[in-house]
């Protein structure tokens, strides 16, 4: 699916990183490092945009730095789409260079569909359109953040050899991904007449507002997560033709999350004596490091997921709103 192009929100965010990181020497896999090197390339291809954007967004008297910055020679590209090096030199091995290069590739996309600020309608009301349309696209954001944040956790988890808050990561993950694929559902489901737009209204608030703790304002149930991973997986079977893909890679991590045998075997070695050494200070196994394709796998059916909520509320505002006068 084709990455929308940046707005300028986006790139605002791309000149703050840029100015903050003035001064200071930058890694291949700092994310100010990849802010500059967009900000280049947009100077490039449309100056006219990038002296707009700067003007409205830039900080007029670091401008003179700003531009240094953006215009120095690069010591070396960035590698395997900006992953920290130590990551990449730790796992090329078990991995394989196709599997590194494609997380490198599923971080980006993830800082790509980042939009720092949106308008939100706020009012009880929540089944007409315009209501439900926003906060889809807010929660969208929300859940790119918990996305995002749980993609670094997950490679930062992995570079201290730490399996157990690996695997927890990706789990909330794909979890994600599945909140994502729900709404799609839902959104679809509504399109069709499946559901009325006051039940769509209720899903909504269900996934943004959901919470078994009292206490927090209006009492919204949560949804359960294997009805979010079902849910998903529906769709991309619907659209990508796949199977049970989310719901196979959640099992799978349920088994080393859970303290049942699959996390117990990444504590120990067996010797031929019988002899139980507990692994403390060792690297993880190449069977715990193979665990990673579950985020690479994960995040991409995520960037896809969130790129369809566009379509479908676009053909949510089509079946439901007249077209303008």
């Amino acid at each position: 699916m084709k990455t929308p192009e940046h707005s300028d929100e986006m790139l605002a965010v791309d000149i703050q990183r840029s100015i903050d990181a003035c001064g200071r020497p930058l890694s291949p896999g700092d994310c100010a490092k990849e802010s500059i090197d967009r900000l280049r390339l947009l100077n490039q291809s449309d100056p006219e945009r990038f002296a707009r954007i700067f003007d409205k967004y830039g900080c007029r008297d670091r401008y003179n730095e700003l531009i240094s910055v953006i215009f120095a020679e690069t010591e070396e590209p960035v590698k395997s789409g900006g992953l920290p090096p130590q990551f990449v030199e730790r796992f090329t091995t078990t991995l394989g260079k196709e599997c590194i290069d494609k997380l490198g590739i599923e971080r980006r996309k993830l800082s790509d569909r980042i939009e720092p600020k949106m308008s939100v309608i706020c009012s009880d009301i929540w089944e007409n359109i315009p209501a439900i349309k926003s906060r889809v696209l807010a929660y969208r954001q929300m859940a790119l953040h918990r996305a995002s944040y749980l993609f670094e956790g997950t490679l930062d988890a992995a570079m201290n050899e730490n399996v157990y808050v690996m695997v927890l990561c990706m789990r909330a993950h794909v979890e994600t991904t599945a909140a994502v694929g729900f709404l799609n559902k839902r959104l679809r489901s509504a399109v069709k007449q499946g559901i009325s737009l006051a039940q769509l209204g209720e899903d909504v608030a269900a996934v943004v507002l959901g919470s078994k703790l009292a206490g927090n304002g209006r009492k919204i149930d949560p949804k359960n997560v294997m009805s979010l991973i079902d849910a998903a997986d529906e769709i991309l079977r619907q659209d990508l033709k796949a199977k049970t893909i989310l719901r196979r890679i959640y099992d799978e991590l349920c088994e080393f999350a859970h303290p049942n045998f699959a996390s117990n075997f990444a504590s120990f070695d067996l010797g031929k004596t019988n002899e139980l050494a507990v692994r403390y200070g060792q690297q993880m196994r190449p069977l715990d490091d193979s665990l990673l394709q579950s985020l690479l796998l994960s995040n991409i059916l995520f960037c896809d997921l969130f790129d369809y909520i566009a379509v479908e509320l676009d053909e949510l505002t089509a079946r439901f709103l007249p077209p303008p006068v």
